[in-house]
Formats: structure tokens, C-alpha cells, sequence
């Protein structure tokens, strides 16, 4: 099994565990959306200690989806935090249709926007077409963790406007953890869109990545942990290392494995233009 030398996380959340910790414990979306209740927080005390141990050379920083928080100002946390490594920290914003020139501010800074359930209804709104304008025309990217029900006619009507919108699915498409038949659906319908992309993160099943590569390619899929939300039942697990095991037991070759680990970070995550 190829242990990677250098890995590169394309979907990690940056945020001050002090800050979010109270607002986990006390919102009544708690039992709503499970981001809220499974967090470590105690890993989130030294990023760069976390990236060091598992060989991780350059993430994402993906702001916290919580509701409660003002979009802008978690945005511009995490640019800020970026800046303090631009060689290995890549930070996303969230989509906010109240502030739809922040992307045109800030694009030489970040990477893409982020979309979230939590934050966001999966409708192609007309504020909505003009923010990705601007992500298509300086090459930015689009994260995105639509409704499920409606992910793939949305992505379909973002592709069918702009062609050339890099669009990166997390997850892998999942519904909910576990559920293969969707991801492999959601994979097979949006084959032909040449510039979306999947992410690993929070996929355990290894035969999701084997069958990807075998769809769309290696050169589409980035490996993600979706750090710091666990999948265990404690919430004790090491989710970096789990996410990388669950990548490397895939039966693909050490070729293919090296692109979703790194190659593939390099050639579709980048500030703007």
C-alpha cells in the first residue's frame, strides 16, 4: 500500500474553537444538521501540528457553515489565518447573496465560495448567477453541499450557465454517509461536465473511489477529510487518518492515488485571476 509523502486536504474547516463551541452547544439546529454536534474541538487547538502529523503540505481553509455566524466576517477570519502561509493555505469564502461583490473583492485571496445547506437553498437564484459569473470569470471554484434532492438538476442548470465554472461536489455526492447507490447516481449524471469535480471527504466506502476512477477518472476526484467533523459514534476518531486509509485501500494504482492525494489540488485549486 503507498504511504503519500505529501498530501493535500481539498476540504478542511478553519475556524476559533473557543468561539464555535458554545454556539454547537447551545443551537437549536443541533438535531437539525449533524454538523453541529460533531465537531472536535479538541483538535482544533494547532492546525499546522494536525497538518504536520499527517504529511498534509497544503488544505483549503473552508469557513465554519454555522447559522448563526455572520458569512463576512468568517470569510475574511479565514483569509486572514491564510495569510499568515499562502504556500499552504487556500481559503475559501461563503457564498452570501447579501454581499454578492465579495467574491469580486476579495477573488486574488480566495479560492472559491462555499455552499451549504445549512446557509443556503439549493436554487439557481438570479443574485446567485451573478456571483458565479464572477467565480467563472476569474477561475475560481464553487464547493458545494446542495440539497440532496436537488443536486443534480442544480448542477446540471450551473453547468448549463456557465460552461466554464470549476464546480466541486463534496462529499462525493453522498446523501447521507453510507448511501453508494446515490453517489454513484450523482457521479453517472454529471460524467460529461468536464470541469466538476468530487471530493473524499466523509466517504468511508472505498468502492465509491474505485468506481469514480473508473467514471470520471482519477483526474477529477480530490481527496478531502472534512476535518475537524467526525463519523464515529465517540467523535475520538483521527479523522485525517481515517480519511487517507479509506482513500489508499482503494484498489487503484499508485498513479491514480498520487493524483487525488495531490496532483489534482495543484491543477484545480487556485486563487483567482
Amino acid at each position: 500500500m503507498m504511504i503519500p509523502e505529501q498530501i493535500c486536504d481539498a476540504h478542511l474547516h478553519y475556524g476559533d474553537p473557543d468561539a464555535l463551541k458554545p454556539i454547537a452547544e447551545t443551537s437549536p439546529l443541533v438535531e437539525t444538521f449533524p454538523c453541529y454536534r460533531t465537531v472536535e474541538f479538541d483538535r482544533m487547538d494547532d492546525y499546522p501540528a494536525r497538518l504536520e502529523e499527517h504529511h498534509v503540505c497544503k488544505t483549503v481553509l473552508v469557513p465554519f457553515v454555522f447559522r448563526e455566524l455572520d458569512k463576512d466576517a468568517e470569510s475574511l477570519s479565514v483569509i486572514r489565518y491564510a495569510e499568515s502561509d499562502p504556500e499552504r493555505y487556500y481559503p475559501y469564502a461563503l457564498l452570501n447573496e447579501d454581499s454578492p461583490d465579495f467574491a469580486e473583492s476579495h477573488y486574488r485571496k480566495i479560492v472559491g465560495l462555499k455552499e451549504h445547506v445549512v446557509l443556503h437553498q439549493t436554487v439557481l437564484t438570479d443574485t446567485r448567477k451573478l456571483i458565479f459569473e464572477i467565480l467563472q470569470a476569474h477561475g475560481l471554484t464553487l464547493l458545494i453541499h446542495t440539497y440532496a434532492d436537488r443536486r443534480i438538476q442544480y448542477v446540471t442548470d450551473i453547468v448549463k450557465n456557465f460552461p466554464r465554472l470549476k464546480i466541486q461536489i463534496a462529499h462525493m455526492g453522498r446523501a447521507k454517509p453510507g448511501s453508494i447507490p446515490f453517489m454513484l447516481q450523482v457521479i453517472d449524471s454529471v460524467r460529461s461536465f468536464e470541469n466538476v469535480t468530487f471530493d473524499t471527504s466523509t466517504v468511508r466506502e472505498s468502492i465509491v473511489v474505485e468506481e469514480a476512477v473508473n467514471r470520471i477518472g482519477a483526474g477529477r476526484i480530490l481527496y478531502g477529510s472534512d476535518f475537524p467533523f467526525f463519523m464515529d459514534e465517540k467523535g475520538t476518531e483521527d479523522i485525517m487518518e481515517q480519511q487517507i486509509q479509506h482513500v489508499l485501500r482503494a484498489k487503484i494504482t499508485d498513479s491514480e492515488k498520487e493524483q487525488i492525494f495531490c496532483r489534482n489540488f495543484d491543477r484545480w485549486i487556485s486563487r483567482g485571476q
